[in-house]
């Protein structure tokens, strides 16, 4: 969630000051013990390069892991629209409604599940509903 974004995001980015801070110490140390003196001023130089590039990156984290958490948080999950009534036909060529009528409206889902592919249901209104009906009687 959004808080345990924000504690991981400052965890990250505090480690990354910590570590960035601490290098600039140890690792001068630790490339003198290795090389000697070329060691110490490789060790200065990757210190120093932590120094910025470690917080930076700590600082990025913060923002990933607290986006992250956010999202979490606010995101709406998608419910299906279940319709509960059938839709409603048109009556004549200029496409208008009448009172809901279910029987009407049970014959254009008829229509249209049976004869989707065959006819555009876009253009159709329940008069040609009909004569679609009677055409295949004969």
């Amino acid at each position: 969630n959004f808080v345990e974004g924000i504690g991981q995001g400052l965890a990250s980015a505090v480690t990354g000051v910590y570590s960035g801070v601490t290098d600039v110490f140890l690792k001068p140390v630790e490339g003198a013990k290795n090389e000697g003196v070329k060691g110490f001023f490789g060790g200065m130089f990757k210190g120093v390069t932590g120094l910025f590039a470690k917080p930076l990156s700590g600082f990025f984290e913060f923002i990933s892991q607290s986006t992250e958490g956010f999202n979490q948080t606010f995101r709406v999950e998608e419910v299906p629209i279940v319709k509960k009534r059938k839709p409603r036909p048109f009556y004549t060529k200029d496409k208008c409604f009448k009172t809901f009528n279910k029987f009407h409206s049970d014959v254009i889902t008829l229509l249209k599940s049976q004869h989707n592919s065959v006819v555009n249901m876009n253009d159709f209104d329940f008069c040609d509903c009909l004569d679609y009906l009677n055409m295949k009687k004969d």
